[in-house]
């Protein structure tokens, strides 16, 4: 007998096994996490909450390799979307110390994203993590000038 999974089910299920996941996330049982946030992709391969959350938990365990392989398949899979670019900005910005590939990565997360203010500032802790001190000046003036007063934001 042939039984045909619909899309739907298979997106169900997945959301299932991320849920179960997030759970062991809470818990700061990462291994665990990991294991559901696999078996949520094995039913829907483009679950990005599932890549990103186990992203997380492999930085947790600190194994920034296997972060940063999953990152780059987000970016794979979701060229147009920033969070993987945002993502290979700070494993080589802020753990790898490879600061031109964080520069690069967090320039390319802001052309999709580009009023994305975690992204700008984890920019700027780059620039003063490399000591290039204009350009985070500068970063730093554009933020205080587009950004809109604490005010504003409660309209």
């Amino acid at each position: 007998m042939l039984i045909l999974i619909t899309q739907s089910a298979k997106t169900d299920t997945a959301k299932m096994w991320f849920s179960v996941g997030r759970d062991y996330f809470q818990k700061n049982q990462f291994e665990k996490a990991i294991e559901n946030y696999k078996r949520a992709l094995s039913y829907d391969e483009k679950f990005l909450p599932a890549y990103l959350e186990m992203a997380l938990s492999y930085i947790a365990l600190k194994k920034p390799d296997s972060a940063l392989l999953t990152y780059q398949k987000v970016v794979s899979l979701f060229p147009d979307r920033p969070e993987g670019y945002q993502g290979l900005g700070y494993i080589y910005g802020y753990i790898k110390e490879d600061y031109n590939k964080s520069i690069e990565n967090y320039k390319k997360a802001l052309e999709i994203d580009p009023q994305n203010e975690t992204i700008i500032k984890l920019l700027l802790g780059v620039y003063e993590k490399s000591k290039n001190y204009t350009l985070a000046e500068s970063l730093y003036t554009c933020l205080l000038y587009t950004s809109p007063s604490p005010r504003d934001r409660q309209k």
